[in-house]
């Protein structure tokens, strides 16, 4: 079975209203502009979150099964799985969704 290769070519504006050449993908390999995170970066991450926000905030490693476990952030709940992989950017985001944040929260 062969396998075809895509090559993407990824842009962005400049404050110019030039575009610019940001990257080459190949199929398979990981966009460099978007944010990888490891689960237990996500993990730290929230927690900072909640602290600031003064919500609640538990971690239970044993709720779920395998290397997955129940987070719950200020009431909502959603499932982590393993810490030390990368979290994939639709995972991710629907994490974000069920604990009712943004992705902008995280990052200041």
């Amino acid at each position: 079975m062969e396998v075809r290769k895509e090559r993407i070519t990824k842009y962005y504006g400049c404050h110019f209203g030039l575009q610019q050449q940001l990257c080459h993908l190949t199929f398979g390999h990981f966009c460099p502009t978007m944010p990888s995170m490891k689960g237990s970066e996500f993990l730290k991450k929230l927690k900072a979150l909640a602290e600031r926000k003064g919500w609640t905030y538990e971690w239970r490693p044993d709720e779920g099964k395998g290397s997955h476990g129940a987070l719950y952030v200020n009431g909502h709940k959603t499932i982590v799985r393993n810490l030390k992989d990368e979290l994939k950017s639709g995972t991710f985001h629907a994490m974000l969704k069920q604990l009712g944040i943004k992705e902008s929260d995280l990052h200041r």
